[in-house]
């Protein structure tokens, strides 16, 4: 378990859809606002920065991970869901 987040950090979880879940739920992990240390760039291609982190749902960063929220409010991450997406 990922448990709760951090100070400053807004994870989401979404289905399919970007629909956000509320409660306990399972779907993607997004995040709705950056912090200062989040990932920036790829370096020599920022342009597969953007398509790759900020397309799947407008407005949020997919972090790439699958997620679970229990009863309790903690976050788990579930593992990874963006390497059998097919390409944008």
């Amino acid at each position: 378990s990922a448990t709760l987040p951090f100070f400053g950090v807004e994870p989401v979880v979404v289905d399919e859809k970007g629909n956000e879940l509320q409660g306990v739920c399972e779907g993607f992990l997004m995040i709705r606002r950056p912090w200062p240390s989040i990932m920036r760039t790829i370096a020599g291609d920022h342009q597969r920065f953007e398509t790759t982190y900020f397309n799947m749902f407008r407005g949020m960063y997919f972090t790439g991970d699958g997620c679970k929220r229990d009863a309790d409010g903690y976050y788990w991450v579930t593992g990874r869901v963006d390497d059998v997406r097919p390409p944008a």
